[in-house]
């Protein structure tokens, strides 16, 4: 697992078969990070 978690208080942090992916916003090149989800099952 990364070693950025998200924060405290945020809802729906588990649902079952998808996981949560640490990554970054590449829009305008600051890298803000951020927390993707994705099913495990389809990957997408």
């Amino acid at each position: 697992m990364s070693q950025f978690l998200a924060k405290e208080g945020v809802k729906n942090l588990h649902k079952p078969g998808e996981k949560l992916i640490t990554t970054h916003c590449c829009y305008c090149g600051m890298q803000c990070g951020m927390h993707i989800r994705v099913n495990e099952k389809t990957i997408k």
